[in-house]
């Protein structure tokens, strides 16, 4: 039997606040949508020990996301390249913090919600969307709050990335046009000491990025009506 290690602290973050919604879509609002800049991207490390809480696993995380997220929604619209975007006056001098405690994000990249409650709702205010959107000409831009747990197996020996994700986009006129609440669990694995992930960062954020990408797949068929 597998068992399960940190998954209840997650649940309860992911869904505990009332801004969280599960899946949501202006279909035709969506659909018209090409390019996409995914402006905030936060991640709550909640209690996990070990390799997690190296600084380099989160920013690192997030810069493979923004590969994951280019890959797998390449069939809907193209993504700007993290490098381009932290790089553009736009998005730096939109209002943004470059801090958060307790949340971490990509070095170069802000955060953009109001407070702590829309930031685990990957929810930002519709007039910072709408200068973003303009900014840094893209059609929408795309939230993500990730929540990182773990899936143990081989006796608690080893364990899988099993993280969760709220993901919302918001179109030029700051209108929330798609989001969905989803779950991803790795295939890698890596090594687990007595509860602490030990394994190195490289192994670690290659779990997470199968994770993500594992939950855009579901999000996809959610977008396709499977």
């Amino acid at each position: 039997m597998k068992l399960r290690f940190s998954l209840v602290l997650a649940s309860i973050a992911l869904f505990s606040t009332g801004c969280a919604s599960k899946y949501f879509i202006q279909k035709d609002a969506y659909t018209a949508v090409k390019k996409v800049a995914l402006v905030q991207h936060a991640i709550n490390p909640h209690f996990l020990l070990g390799t997690a809480n190296a600084d380099e696993a989160k920013t690192k995380t997030v810069e493979k996301n923004f590969e994951v997220i280019t890959k797998e929604m390449a069939g809907s619209y193209a993504v700007t390249p993290l490098a381009e975007m932290v790089a553009n006056p736009a998005y730096t001098g939109a209002g943004g913090k470059a801090a958060w405690d307790g949340f971490y994000t990509a070095k170069g990249a802000a955060f953009f919600s109001a407070d702590e409650d829309t930031l685990r709702a990957a929810t930002i205010p519709a007039d910072t969307a709408k200068k973003l959107c303009e900014g840094l000409g893209v059609d929408a831009v795309a939230v993500i709050y990730e929540d990182w747990a773990i899936e143990s197996y081989a006796l608690g020996f080893r364990a899988k990335s099993r993280n969760g994700y709220i993901m919302n986009m918001f179109d030029k006129n700051g209108v929330k046009v798609w989001g969905d609440v989803v779950w991803g669990t790795s295939e890698e694995g890596m090594g687990l000491v007595g509860g602490v992930i030990s394994t190195d960062v490289d192994t670690y954020v290659l779990n997470n990025g199968q994770s993500f990408a594992a939950a855009l797949k579901e999000a996809n068929e959610h977008i396709a009506g499977k």
